[in-house]
């Protein structure tokens, strides 16, 4: 039997222009050093809580 998927498995990520809406100018420093360093999961965990958020929010 197949496991329903869930709400959060068909989000898709958002825009830079909105994802950058959700975050905070004191997190910028990190996101930066995550681009230099290559952590893009940390990126990509961001910017699915943020589409989350958006969902949520119907927006």
């Amino acid at each position: 039997m197949t496991k329903p998927a869930s709400r959060t498995e068909f989000l898709t990520v958002p825009s830079m222009d909105q994802w950058l809406e959700h975050v905070g100018e004191a997190d910028l420093p990190a996101f930066r050093r995550a681009v230099v360093e290559g952590d893009w999961q940390a990126l990509i965990n961001h910017a699915r809580a943020a589409a989350k958020m958006r969902l949520d929010l119907g927006i």
